[in-house]
């Protein structure tokens, strides 16, 4: 599965100024299913756009992975541990990606 960057061109030719993507997938653990491959794939076309990607993922994510996209272990639980616990995921999630996108943002608040 390869995804249509034609939203991000799109975006990009219009005066948008994006200097960085960043994919949020609690569920991104291993190259089993289809998280690994479209993760890396918007980011790879994200990349050749002359951004900057990165993936929040699972804590547990493997390290082959990391050799191909930059990624930050942020979920203790991924999609389907959220239907078990959505409310504590649902708190943890926002928390978490606030603080780093807010830090990959301004990293002089760090």
């Amino acid at each position: 599965m390869k995804p249509d960057n034609h939203m991000l061109k799109s975006a990009l030719n219009n005066g948008v100024e994006a200097k960085r993507i960043i994919v949020v997938d609690p569920s991104l653990t291993d190259f089993i299913g289809h998280h690994a491959q479209y993760d890396i794939s918007v980011i790879q076309n994200a990349e050749n756009l002359g951004m900057k990607g990165i993936v929040l993922c699972h804590r547990s994510v493997s390290d082959t992975i990391g050799k191909h996209v930059a990624v930050i272990r942020t979920f203790s639980e991924d999609m389907w541990g959220m239907l078990r616990t959505r409310r504590r995921f649902a708190f943890e999630l926002e928390l978490r990606v606030l603080a780093i996108i807010s830090m990959l943002i301004v990293p002089s608040m760090m």
